[in-house]
């Protein structure tokens, strides 16, 4: 029986907002993919708000397990 689980390892920011005080983004719904080496791609929603026709799908990585995460090129 192959049973699929998940747990929690570590916690921390994939994505801050650049300019708090001055406009909202909402980074919402990630899904991640482990990759070799401690890789880490993850897909987040990037908007106004949950519901805004504005929000695109942006892709984030870590080479460092997680621990630091950077912006990848979507455009």
């Amino acid at each position: 029986m192959i049973t699929n689980s998940m747990r929690i390892a570590d916690s921390g920011v994939i994505f801050r907002n650049p300019l708090p005080g001055h406009r909202i983004i909402n980074a919402i719904f990630p899904s991640a993919l482990i990759l070799d080496a401690g890789e880490i791609l993850c897909l987040l929603r990037v908007g106004l708000a949950i519901y805004s026709v504005n929000g695109e799908l942006e892709l984030f990585r870590s080479t460092d397990g997680g621990q630091a995460w950077r912006r990848e090129q979507t455009h």
